[in-house]
């Protein structure tokens, strides 16, 4: 016999224990009919209950959560409840024991607890998952508590997350800086702001709170500063809605840092394009694992506020900066895995942009993305590769493996890297025969490394030819065009430049022999496109206190596209107003590249 269970599918994140940063608001919903919600998320070998218990007697008002096992019996889930409830009026009489009680309040029945359906007590025996969330059982179920009887909810939409960031700019967005949903998505809930002005943190049912906005994000107001702000959130999806859940910032709004040099940029990208003409941005953002760590915090950005560092500061200024681009293709680098799907997939989201993740290699959790307008592109299809995986598979690399192979040195130090290339086909809604092949990659940093680096970009270009070919075959009808963005860690007297560029690094060139013991002979290396930087070679993409110069770049295909406009890079005096980058200003030690390309035919 099938049988068919109440389930929905989430991340196995997402079940966690109650979060202390928000409250679910079940007392609105009790005072229209008390209500016991029992959850049940796919995958998992437990189930959540959540109710409000009152005892207008001993002045009792809780929200009471289990997590039972599914196979558990009626029996035992309903003497839990009555030993908890039990638990919680004795507690409550103890404290009031030094009152003078009346004969009602002294009262010290044991409570009962009952599991119903159509008005026909279930046995205690049976199971739990047979009794509760079996198609055929789920409806009509009452649990019913002393002499309360709770229509009983499965899977309603329900807050499991929700938290504001520790940072609150004047003149940026903000928005929840933890949010998880089950049984619902973030499009489909509501979400409302308010704001507050007191001494002590306040609570979030505490009276006073002035509604300032709606929807997920808020642009915070400089009348916003010294104000506490409040977030609730009702979830909900086509069939129910759930209980709201409220949350409350743990400090005030500040001011924010006064003017921000790419807002000088903003102008430039004022207007979005449209027709024969689209807007492409790389950006290395800084990944919050490289601001957090020891050597980051005493040298190499000690002369950064650590206030700044944090990742509740700086992605304020990062949103800001990246939505007043008007961008149709964003290329990011140093994607925080978290960063790409709690913030920036829903927040890009809002302004019709869809993304694309792809994670560096190992554990490393950051890596990069991209996202397109959605108004402007559709996508056709994406993918990553590890290039260090790559090379040792595809037999269109196995000349570049042969060579690599002949010293272990080598070979170990190109195979161990976890850089990752990703690539996208993307059509575009103005020109239907054009096609864009995007990609966007972050090459291996270290001093010594000019071979590894080239070596990586061999692969990747080798990889896209291919790519380019075969896609060719499949729409021969088609024009088909390249961009290939991001951080790729060499000035532009590198070979990586020099390849693009020219198309050719001889054997003999200089980066072969960058390191004495892994040095690559006998390999030259070749890319068929004509291409061109659409920036030129900024003195300045990267800015520390220690290293500055151009490692960033959009490089595309000059004989099938042309550029319109740069947008001005900051000054020098701008990027040593803080010393370097990142700074109060600046969110990143990179700076953002954009450039407006057309189609030349």
């Amino acid at each position: 016999m099938t049988v068919f269970l109440w389930r929905c599918r989430a991340l196995p994140a997402i079940i966690r224990s109650y979060s202390l940063s928000y409250k679910t608001n079940l007392k609105a919903h009790s005072m229209e009919k008390p209500t016991a919600y029992f959850r049940l998320t796919d995958g998992y070998d437990t189930f959540q209950v959540s109710f409000l218990f009152k005892n207008e007697t001993l002045n009792i008002e809780r929200e009471c959560n289990f997590n039972r096992k599914l196979d558990e019996r009626v029996g035992d889930f309903l003497n839990r409840v009555k030993v908890n409830i039990d638990k919680l009026k004795s507690s409550k009489r103890k404290n009031k024991k030094q009152k003078v009680l009346t004969d009602l309040e002294l009262d010290s029945s044991v409570s009962s607890a009952g599991l119903f359906q159509d008005g026909t007590l279930i046995d205690s025996e049976t199971i739990c998952r047979d009794a509760i969330f079996c198609y055929k059982s789920a409806k009509n179920l009452s649990l019913n508590i002393n002499d309360v009887q709770y229509s009983v909810s499965i899977n309603a939409p329900w807050v499991n997350e929700l938290c504001l960031p520790s940072s609150m700019l004047a003149g940026f967005f903000i928005y929840p800086s933890k949010f998880n949903v089950l049984f619902s998505e973030q499009k489909d809930c509501s979400f409302t702001w308010f704001r507050k002005k007191c001494k002590q943190a306040p609570k979030s049912d505490d009276p006073g709170w002035q509604k300032v906005g709606e929807g997920f994000v808020y642009t915070v107001e400089n009348e916003d500063v010294g104000y506490y702000l409040k977030l609730t959130c009702v979830p909900s999806n086509n069939e129910l809605k759930g209980p709201e859940a409220s949350t409350v910032s743990s400090g005030l709004i500040e001011a924010g840092p006064g003017l921000c040099p790419f807002e000088d940029r903003h102008p430039f990208t004022q207007n979005r394009l449209s027709g024969n003409e689209f807007r492409v941005m790389t950006y290395n953002i800084l990944s919050d694992i490289y601001t957090e760590t020891a050597e980051a915090l005493s040298h190499l950005f000690h002369y950064c506020p650590r206030y700044a560092l944090k990742i509740d500061y700086r992605k304020q200024l990062l949103i800001k900066e990246i939505l007043g681009y008007n961008a149709d293709l964003i290329f990011l680098q140093e994607v925080d895995d978290w960063f790409f799907n709690r913030d920036l997939k829903y927040v890009l989201g809002l302004t019709n942009y869809e993304g694309c993740y792809a994670q560096k290699g190992s554990t490393v959790r950051e890596g990069v993305a991209c996202f397109y307008s959605k108004d402007r592109f559709r996508l056709l299809h994406s993918e990553s590769i590890i290039l260090g995986e790559e090379i040792q598979n595809n037999p269109c690399l196995s000349e570049l493996w042969e060579v690599i192979g002949r010293k272990e040195a080598l070979k170990l130090r190109v195979i161990e890297r976890h850089t990752t290339l990703q690539i996208l086909t993307l059509e575009s809604l103005d020109k239907s025969d054009e096609l864009l092949v995007v990609a966007n990659t972050h090459l291996y940093f270290h001093p010594d490394a000019d071979h590894v680096r080239l070596i990586q970009g061999g692969i990747a270009m080798k990889y896209i030819t291919e790519y380019i070919g075969k896609l060719k075959k499949e729409t021969p009808n088609r024009n088909v065009s390249l961009i290939f963005c991001g951080d790729f860690n060499s000035v532009p007297e590198c070979g990586i430049y020099k390849l693009m560029t020219t198309g050719l690094v001889p054997e003999d060139y200089i980066d072969w022999n960058s390191n004495k013991e892994e040095a690559v002979e006998g390999l030259s290396l070749s890319q068929p496109w004509k291409i061109a930087s659409a920036c030129g070679t900024p003195q300045f993409t990267n800015f520390i206190q220690e290293f500055s110069g151009c490692l960033d770049y959009i490089f595309y295909q000059t004989d099938r596209l042309a550029v319109t406009q740069v947008v001005p890079l900051p000054t020098e005096e701008e990027l040593r107003q803080h010393t370097a980058l990142p700074s109060v200003v600046f969110p990143s030690d990179h700076i953002a590249l954009i450039a407006d390309l057309r189609w030349s035919s």
